[in-house]
């Protein structure tokens, strides 16, 4: 539901499946509950599935994969024609990707404030 505060995936790898028609997913947006945030917290969701058969956006950070606290610290994103994935800092901050054939990975070290350095890992295709 939009009006949702949160998103929670739980234990286990769960999978957030983008409807039917063009998406777009700002996880670098504000999340609920701050007052006037547009979308619900995401937390503990390993996978985004975009495979809808429409041009989806995923715009994500470093931060804002470290915020979700998914099992690991690793995000798959499955995507078909016409999706897109922007990565703020990916060319900066990120490594080059390696491919296993049906992923790219890329990985990138994230210090939140007043912890420690976290290796995170993005998967897609």
């Amino acid at each position: 539901d939009v009006a949702d505060i949160s998103l929670g995936g739980g234990t286990g790898s769960d999978t957030l499946v983008m409807g039917a028609g063009a998406n777009l997913l700002d996880v670098t947006e504000v999340a609920r509950p701050t007052n006037g945030a547009l979308r619900p917290a995401l937390q503990s969701l390993e996978q985004f599935d975009l495979t809808n058969g429409s041009a989806d956006l995923v715009v994500l950070s470093a931060q804002s994969l470290y915020e979700m606290n998914n099992a690991g610290h690793t995000l798959t994103i499955d995507t078909d024609a016409g999706d897109e994935v922007f990565v703020e800092g990916l060319v900066a901050d990120w490594s080059a990707p390696s491919s296993d054939g049906s992923y790219d990975t890329y990985t990138t070290s994230y210090t939140p404030a007043g912890g420690s350095a976290t290796t995170l890992t993005l998967l897609c295709c």
